[in-house]
C-alpha cells in the first residue's frame, strides 16, 4: 500500500530530490540576496543533509528493496529526527527541524502537494513548532508575530525570524 497518492517509483523519487535541491537552493540565494547573514547558512545545511551519502542513501535502499519513495522518505526522515531528540546539546537536537524541512520538501516534491497558502497579514502566528521554510513563507507573507511552543533563542526558526524581523 503506497503512501499519499502513490504508488511512486525510483524515478519518482529522484525527480523529487532534484526538485528539493533547486528549492533549497533558490532559499538559500534569497536569504543571502536579502540578509547577507548566517541565516543563509540555514538551507547550506538542508542542502548539504540532502546530499549526504547516508541520508539519502537510506531512503534509496528502501525504495530498491520494494519499500515505496513515501514511506521510504517518511521512515528515514522521522528516524533521523528521533536521533537528534535523543541527542544531549540542545544546538544539536534543534537539527531535528532541518531533517523534518527537508524530509517535508521531499514529500511535497514526490506527490506535487504542497501547502496552500494562507492570509496571514498582520497576525500572529501561535504553533507548537515550526520549521525553518515555514519562517521564510511567513516573511513574505507580512506575518506580525509568531508565538511558538519550543525552540530556544538559538534555533534555526529564532535565526530566521530575527533575519526577517519577525517578533518572536
Amino acid at each position: 500500500d503506497a503512501g499519499e497518492g502513490g504508488p511512486y517509483t525510483m524515478e519518482d523519487f529522484k525527480r523529487a530530490v532534484a526538485d528539493t535541491e533547486k528549492e533549497l537552493g533558490m532559499l538559500q540565494q534569497e536569504i543571502e540576496t536579502r540578509f547577507f547573514d548566517v541565516a543563509s547558512l540555514i538551507f547550506s545545511a538542508q542542502l548539504l543533509m540532502l546530499r549526504d551519502p547516508s541520508f539519502l542513501g537510506q531512503m534509496e535502499d528502501l525504495v530498491r528493496r520494494g519499500e515505496d519513495p513515501f514511506r521510504a522518505i517518511r521512515s528515514v526522515t522521522r528516524s533521523y529526527a528521533e536521533r537528534f531528540d535523543r541527542m544531549s546539546n540542545a544546538y544539536i537536537r534543534e537539527k531535528r527541524y532541518d531533517v523534518m524541512d527537508v524530509g517535508r520538501r521531499l514529500l511535497e516534491n514526490l506527490t506535487g502537494r504542497c501547502e496552500r497558502g494562507v492570509h496571514l497579514g498582520n497576525k500572529i502566528v501561535i504553533a507548537r513548532e515550526l520549521l525553518p521554510s515555514d519562517a521564510m513563507k511567513m516573511g513574505s507573507r507580512d506575518v506580525s508575530g509568531i508565538v511558538l511552543l519550543s525552540g530556544g533563542v538559538t534555533s534555526h526558526l529564532a535565526v530566521l525570524a530575527r533575519s526577517l524581523n519577525i517578533p518572536l
